[in-house]
């Protein structure tokens, strides 16, 4: 009985050792185990924000370089998962660039192409500028974030035929929007504000278009227009809480500032400097510290201003340094919370002159009379007109005028074209020139389609819409030739990561059918050591399956019966994963083998000292 007891007691002391050793290394194992599951879950999450088509890229700015082959617009389409192209314009969208403070945001050059940017975050540029476009045209910034610079949010150089609208730019050390030598932009329902210094800059920048913006909070103006920046229309924009000028125009002529609000401003609602023939119509004036108007100096000559209602401001509503300025239109002028006259026929227009102080010696011979009538001089808008064209029915060369009647009225026009019926005038338009003063325009160049097309008369009372017209171009086909141009891409990653794959092309002109080849080598040329992967089809992709690591090269051929034409040739990089299987850790093993030889041991040891302790006994 003693025997079994002593041999139960041994067996129980050996697998406490074992369950010892083995609770210790299992929970090693296991904590470590768990750690990389969670590293290689979160990889996983990352994968899957990415695949959701939103991207994050840090340190390094977005560089797009046209004129560049190795950075335009193709191959960053085909390289960049952020970039596609949609119908024809390239889209930038869902990506939050993180500067660093080490550079710009992102720079576009050389462009001509459209494209779109649009629901991005651009943030920590350092001394230098968030958003860069330079040489660029036809592009559309749209509902992007831009705060944290050290320098501008926005600037364009040299960039015609831009629209920059619904975009958030705060928080930024110098400028919010910098126009520089750049024409026929549309700069529209921003907020702009917390600017360190000036909201929206314009210099050598003609034919722009700024309007229902809200430009607030600056530190210095809201809204800066500066030297020899020309004919440009500031309206509808809310300008207040900036601490210098709502508005400075310096060294600029033919603006125009129409219905705006300027308020609260540290010093003047709106300030002229050198400028000349700007129309000041319509806008709200009030409450700033200093001026409501302010013309500084005699370099100011021939500026009109009618129907703004003054008031509130707290040093003195106007001053006039200038020369010949005009405070009404021959027929009413402006509201003046200090006038002091009265209106004695109840016709809404003062009895006596307003005079204007300063150098200039100005009156507004027509002040408006707050009686809660409207004043009864008649202000009315052109008067109707009618538009039509030269063309053929169809056209066959795409080369027409657009011709119209005179309006009643009108100071001058402008022309729009859209791709359906126009209905209202708003910023979806095409804006074929603005403000020209004859009854003609010529077109060039245009393609086979249907184009619709509409004039606007303009004064200073309103507008007035022609009829919209249509003109459909069918210009008959060119002598037979080889196939136009195509361009070869792929749906692959980079590098691809499951062999599987599709490779689209463009339809060329005039191609009848196309083969798709693969080398192990760049392609320039179709020979017999290529491999046909499918010819003479009518389809614009083939799907690839199944590939397995490598570096693969396609190239497409389009086909007719007077020639070939080749396209670009891609490359397509393949490396997939090897998912090795789970080995159970060599540690343990020897642990388990040490436990199992240790168990034994002192099993061994325990029954010799029995024995001895036994005989001992005995």
């Amino acid at each position: 009985m003693k025997k079994k007891t002593l041999k139960l007691k041994t067996i129980l002391l050996f697998l406490l050792v074992v369950f010892l050793l083995f609770s210790v290394t299992f929970k090693d194992y296991f904590f470590s185990h768990r750690e990389n599951n969670y590293g290689s879950e979160k990889s996983r999450i990352e994968l899957k924000l990415k695949k959701a088509g939103h991207w994050v890229i840090i340190g390094s700015p977005i560089y797009i370089d046209d004129s560049d082959p190795s950075f335009n617009w193709t191959i960053t389409e085909q390289t960049q998962p952020w970039c596609n192209l949609i119908n024809g314009v390239y889209v930038i969208e869902n990506v939050t660039v993180d500067g660093l403070y080490s550079g710009n945001a992102i720079e576009i050059y050389n462009s001509n192409v459209s494209f779109i940017i649009r629901n991005n975050t651009f943030l920590n540029a350092d001394y230098s500028n968030m958003v860069l476009l330079s040489n660029v045209n036809n592009s559309i910034i749209f509902n992007n974030t831009m705060k944290n610079g050290d320098y501008v949010g926005l600037r364009l150089l040299n960039s015609n035929n831009n629209t920059i609208s619904n975009n958030i730019i705060k928080n930024i050390s110098s400028t919010g929007i910098v126009l520089s030598e750049s024409n026929n932009n549309t700069i529209t329902r921003n907020i702009i504000k917390n600017i360190s210094s000036t909201g929206i800059v314009l210099s050598e920048s003609n034919h722009n278009r700024i309007f229902e913006n809200r430009v607030n909070s600056n530190g210095n103006r809201g809204i800066s227009i500066n030297y020899e920046s020309n004919y440009n229309n500031i309206s509808n924009n809310i300008v207040n809480n900036n601490s210098g000028n709502g508005i400075f125009i310096q060294n600029g002529d033919h603006n125009q500032i129409l219905e705006n609000i300027f308020s609260d401003n540290g010093f003047c609602g709106i300030s002229l400097g050198n400028s000349d023939y700007t129309v000041v119509v319509g806008n709200n004036i009030e409450r700033n510290h200093e001026y409501g108007i302010f013309i500084v100096n005699s370099g100011s000559d021939r500026n009109t201003l009618y129907m703004n209602t003054v008031k509130e401001n707290h040093f003195v509503n106007v001053r006039d340094d200038g020369f010949y300025n005009q405070w009404d239109n021959g027929a009413i002028g402006n509201y003046w919370d200090d006038y002091g006259g009265v209106d004695a026929n109840d016709d809404g227009i003062g009895d006596t002159p307003y005079n204007i102080p300063g150098s200039a010696d100005s009156i507004d011979n027509f002040p408006i009379w707050d009686d809660g009538l409207e004043p009864s001089v008649s202000l009315t808008p052109p008067g109707n007109f009618i538009l039509s064209s030269n063309v053929g029915s169809p056209d066959t060369d795409g080369i027409f005028n657009l011709n119209w009647t005179s309006a009643s009225g009108a100071v001058n026009y402008s022309v729009y074209e859209y791709s359906a019926y126009i209905t209202v005038i708003n910023s979806s338009l095409t804006l074929l020139t603005n403000e020209t003063t004859v009854l003609t325009f010529p077109l060039t160049d245009y393609s086979n389609g249907t184009y619709y097309f509409i004039i606007v008369a303009h004064n200073l009372y309103g507008n007035t819409s022609s009829n919209c017209i249509n003109i459909t171009v069918v210009i008959p086909p060119s002598p037979p030739g080889s196939p136009g141009s195509l361009q070869l891409s792929s749906t692959a990653g980079t590098p691809d990561n499951d062999g599987n794959f599709t490779l689209t092309w463009t339809s060329a002109s005039r191609a009848n059918n196309y083969s798709i080849y693969r080398y192990s080598s760049n392609i320039t040329s179709i020979n017999g050591s290529l491999t046909l992967l499918i010819g003479e089809t009518d389809l614009l992709l083939l799907p690839i399956n199944g590939y397995s690591n490598g570096t693969y090269y396609f190239i497409a051929l389009a086909f007719n019966d007077y020639g070939n034409r080749t396209s670009n040739c891609i490359e397509v990089e393949i490396e997939i994963p090897i998912d090795e299987p789970e080995e159970f850790p060599l540690a343990i093993i020897i642990i388990v083998i040490i436990s199992i030889v240790g168990g034994i041991g002192i099993t061994a040891v325990t029954a010799v000292l029995l024995r001895k302790r036994k005989r001992i006994s005995t």
